[in-house]
């Protein structure tokens, strides 16, 4: 049996079936990460992270509308926190949104993890703590050391 030299030897049918199963292969090995959820959900709909009863960001909430980071019940990740977009300071540190330090690190929301200058640890150990502390220039801070 003669092997076909491209891809225009095989009949359309087979080459499509062909692909496709290189897409699933691909997505397959893919599986759990984001890419590969975003992919099955646009080629096949699966169940998405906003609705499949997990908690998949570990942030003690579960799916659309709990989960902040679920703007939708069809959204592919927990992992964009509403409290970062919605233009309020969710944890009074003075900050919003953006200029909160924790909506910079993580996107999990406005009060995990605090800026080593909110979180009343001395840091630094000069016997200052957080805003007392001179290296402080803010709450959003991450180094006491000025």
């Amino acid at each position: 049996m003669k092997l076909p030299s491209s891809l225009k030897d095989f009949h359309p049918a087979a080459a499509g079936l062909i692909l496709l199963a290189l897409v699933a292969g691909f997505i397959f090995l893919l599986n759990g990460t984001e890419l590969g959820n975003f992919l099955r959900a646009q080629l096949i709909g699966s169940a998405q992270p906003c609705n499949d009863q997990v908690d998949n960001d570990g942030d003690g909430k579960t799916d659309y509308p709990a989960d902040l980071g679920c703007q939708r019940a069809n959204d592919i990740n927990e992992d964009q926190d509403g409290e970062c977009f919605n233009n309020i300071d969710d944890d009074g540190d003075g900050a919003i949104d953006a200029a909160d330090f924790s909506c910079r690190i993580l996107f999990n929301g406005e009060s995990m993890p605090k800026s080593f200058c909110q979180d009343g640890i001395d840091n630094d150990k000069d016997g200052n703590i957080d805003l007392a502390d001179q290296g402080c220039a803010n709450g959003q801070d991450h180094s006491e050391n000025g």
